[in-house]
Protein backbone atom coordinates (compact mmCIF):
# COMPACT_ATOMS: atom_id res chain seq x y z
CA UNK A 1 0.00 0.00 0.00
CA UNK A 2 1.28 3.41 -0.54
CA UNK A 3 -0.03 7.03 -0.27
CA UNK A 4 -0.97 8.99 -3.47
CA UNK A 5 0.22 12.07 -1.45
CA UNK A 6 3.18 10.23 -0.12
CA UNK A 7 6.04 12.85 0.22
CA UNK A 8 8.88 11.12 1.49
CA UNK A 9 8.52 7.99 -0.85
CA UNK A 10 6.60 8.94 -5.07
CA UNK A 11 4.55 6.84 -5.23
CA UNK A 12 5.88 5.70 -8.59
CA UNK A 13 8.81 3.94 -6.27
CA UNK A 14 6.36 1.35 -5.18
CA UNK A 15 5.64 0.60 -8.89
CA UNK A 16 8.55 0.40 -9.88
CA UNK A 17 9.09 -2.25 -7.05
CA UNK A 18 6.23 -4.04 -7.91
CA UNK A 19 7.57 -4.28 -11.93
CA UNK A 20 10.65 -5.81 -10.77
CA UNK A 21 8.91 -8.11 -8.21
CA UNK A 22 6.72 -8.89 -11.07
CA UNK A 23 9.33 -9.64 -13.67
CA UNK A 24 11.20 -12.01 -10.92
CA UNK A 25 8.71 -14.15 -10.40
CA UNK A 26 7.16 -12.80 -7.04
CA UNK A 27 3.80 -11.87 -6.23
CA UNK A 28 3.09 -8.57 -5.65
CA UNK A 29 -0.04 -6.44 -5.06
CA UNK A 30 -0.02 -2.77 -5.31
CA UNK A 31 -2.36 -0.14 -3.78
CA UNK A 32 -2.20 3.09 -3.63
CA UNK A 33 -4.66 4.92 -1.73
CA UNK A 34 -6.10 7.91 -2.82
CA UNK A 35 -4.86 10.92 -1.29
CA UNK A 36 -2.93 9.51 1.85
CA UNK A 37 0.24 10.74 2.74
CA UNK A 38 2.63 8.53 4.68
CA UNK A 39 0.55 6.64 6.78
CA UNK A 40 -2.45 7.91 8.78
CA UNK A 41 -5.87 6.44 9.29
CA UNK A 42 -6.91 5.12 5.63
CA UNK A 43 -4.40 2.51 6.46
CA UNK A 44 -6.27 0.93 9.20
CA UNK A 45 -9.53 0.79 7.12
CA UNK A 46 -11.16 -2.85 7.48
CA UNK A 47 -10.49 -3.02 3.38
CA UNK A 48 -6.69 -2.79 4.45
CA UNK A 49 -6.67 -4.65 7.26
CA UNK A 50 -7.86 -7.57 4.73
CA UNK A 51 -5.58 -6.85 2.47
CA UNK A 52 -2.55 -7.14 4.78
CA UNK A 53 -4.23 -10.37 6.75
CA UNK A 54 -4.68 -12.15 3.06
CA UNK A 55 -1.04 -11.14 2.21
CA UNK A 56 0.23 -12.25 5.15
CA UNK A 57 -2.13 -15.65 5.56
CA UNK A 58 -0.53 -16.46 1.63
CA UNK A 59 3.30 -15.54 2.35
CA UNK A 60 3.80 -16.42 5.55
CA UNK A 61 4.93 -20.01 7.16
CA UNK A 62 3.63 -20.85 10.62
CA UNK A 63 5.30 -23.43 12.75
CA UNK A 64 8.40 -25.58 11.18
Amino acid sequence: MHGSNDRLVAPGQSATLAKALIDAGDEDTIQTIAGADRGGPQFHSPKSRQMVEDFLSRNLVVGH
